[in-house]
């Protein structure tokens, strides 16, 4: 019978992960984690250029994104 009620009364937590979320997740950080050397190397041995693409893709893992606002200046209330 379905709940009706609207109360959550089984299933996951809020914002627990599944399990394949999470053997998956343990699994790039173990393996990032244990190549770090090679990894340095890797980068090190990059043009400028191409090691500055680089960083950039990392940037977005780690800085929040930004959301672009703009002025409505054609509207007559405001818009602020």
């Amino acid at each position: 019978m379905a709940n009706r009620t609207g109360i959550k009364t089984g299933g996951r937590k809020m914002g627990s992960q599944n399990l394949v979320t999470k053997e998956i997740s343990d699994f790039i950080l173990n393996f990032v984690d244990s190549n770090l050397e090679k990894i340095q190397q890797d980068v090190n041995e990059l043009q400028p250029k191409e090691r500055l693409q680089f960083i950039a893709m990392l940037l977005k893992f780690i800085l929040p994104t930004q959301i672009k606002n703009t002025l409505d200046l054609d509207n007559k209330t405001g818009g602020l």
